[in-house]
């Protein structure tokens, strides 16, 4: 049997602590020299009630015969039967502020020691699991034997492939000096052609890897810069015709290269930075380079083997079928989201199943779309002003059959930054002279919405 002031001092820790019944026991153990097990700790606490109600009963019986038989017996001394008992004692023989002092003190050493315990307890019991498992895994790795390899071949036959080569934000006639960005990236004519060739060079090595026959190249705007304000237009107009005239060869002469290896079907959408027209939303397509190049390369090419040009859709997207997936062709200037265009083909009952976009010459590839970073890289105003640094690069992709199911759709990303091994397509010497320079305060300027006038 236990000394009834052990179940008493179980309770009171259970009911006033924040402990919970293995709390209590260590305390008991460690602060009070209680030996018992913790299994009659638990038995106690799940019947506080009678203990307590018993010990009521036992108190005031005996407090009533204590009365009777000792009255005259103030003098003995007796052994104190809990810390109750002594505390009682304590406080008789000292003064109140030591005693709250005391007590205070005494009280935060057993919530620290009780906190530290909780604390130590919870790290041994990960450590022990995280040991016992580990135990478990070798004793069963070293029962087990190695799971002989079987060589196996996939058989491709009746699956097709085609590759979807994306031109995204090509900007041929824009000049990036080196102090533009603090001499990470230069572009002219002469690396714009390069990092083409570097291009088709990586697109023949991958796509006949694959097994791809027939592509679709798609050019997703902004093939050129242009000056939209009026008198720019007339101060650059030579340098502006010589340069598209120039980028249009240099595009020419990529999808000749192409053409020896791939069956190519040209098709086109229009971005924001080739429009001749100041308004940024202008639906006037007509006024646009990525429009008069698609119909100059038409007749160019006219008797190129191997290449197709379908027929321009006046569109910043165009939803297209290749190998039963259905791509949305998107220059991605405009605020619509990704998931709000899926969603409006959707109403249309249009399935999506994968967005390819640029616009914004920055890579990145989700699972529902792709946004393919710019030929250019950086310049002088997305280094400087907007902080962002880039590098130059394109994006294809490979479109596998699903055969009744949705189709695998690889994309693949192509860094054309370094371009040292390349000679490039054939440019003038002088092309240089006809590249455009992008201002640092792009975007200022423009009409004026309001005007407050104090």
């Amino acid at each position: 049997m236990y000394d009834s002031s052990f179940k008493l001092k179980a309770i009171e820790l259970f009911e006033d602590s924040d402990l919970d019944v293995q709390d209590v026991y260590e305390t008991l153990v460690s602060d009070h020299g209680f030996s018992g097990t913790y299994q009659i700790v638990k038995v106690w606490i799940n019947n506080k009630d009678d203990i307590k109600k018993k010990y009521l009963n036992d108190a005031t019986e005996s407090r009533d015969q204590k009365d009777i038989d000792d009255d005259d017996d103030d003098d003995n001394v007796t052994l104190f039967d809990s810390d109750d008992e002594y505390d009682d004692k304590f406080d008789k023989n000292h003064s109140i502020p030591e005693v709250v002092s005391l007590r205070r003190s005494r009280q935060n050493l057993m919530d620290q020691n009780r906190i530290l315990r909780k604390m130590f307890r919870e790290q041994d019991r990960v450590i022990n699991a995280t040991n016992a498992l580990l135990k478990d895994l070798l004793d069963a790795a070293k029962r087990r034997e190695a799971v002989p390899f079987a060589a196996h071949t996939i058989d491709d036959d009746g699956v097709t492939r085609a590759g979807l080569i994306q031109l995204a934000d090509l900007h041929l006639n824009e000049a990036v000096l080196s102090v533009d960005t603090k001499g990470k990236n230069t572009f002219d004519f002469h690396i714009a052609s390069k990092r083409l060739q570097k291009y088709a060079y990586r697109l023949k090595t991958i796509l006949r890897a694959y097994g791809v026959t027939k592509v679709v190249l798609a050019l997703t705007g902004d093939m050129f810069n242009s000056n939209r304000r009026k008198d720019e237009i007339l101060r650059n107009l030579k340098a502006l015709a010589e340069g598209f005239l120039i980028g249009a060869d240099i595009i020419a002469s990529f999808i000749q290269d192409l053409a020896q290896d791939f069956e190519i079907e040209i098709i086109s959408v229009f971005g924001n930075e080739s429009r001749l027209d100041e308004e940024i939303q202008s639906i006037d397509f007509h006024n646009n380079f990525d429009y008069l190049l698609h119909h100059y390369l038409q007749p160019i090419l006219a008797t190129q083997k191997n290449v197709m040009f379908h027929p321009v859709v006046t569109d910043h997207e165009l939803l297209i079928n290749i190998n039963n997936a259905q791509i949305l062709l998107w220059h991605g200037h405009n605020r619509a989201s990704i998931d709000k265009l899926i969603v409006k083909y959707a109403k249309m009952d249009e399935i999506v199943h994968y967005v390819v976009t640029g616009h914004k010459h920055h890579l990145i590839l989700k699972e529902e779309s792709g946004q393919s970073g710019s030929l250019v890289g950086d310049n002088a105003y997305s280094f400087q002003r907007l902080n962002v640094a880039s590098r130059a690069s394109q994006t294809f992709y490979v479109i596998e059959d699903g055969d009744g199911k949705r189709p695998d759709l690889l994309p693949h990303p192509v860094d054309l930054q370094n371009v040292d091994r390349f000679d490039g397509y054939p440019v003038p010497e002088n092309a240089s002279e006809f590249s455009l320079r992008r201002s640092l305060i792009k975007g200022v300027g423009g009409q004026t919405i309001l005007r407050i006038v104090v």
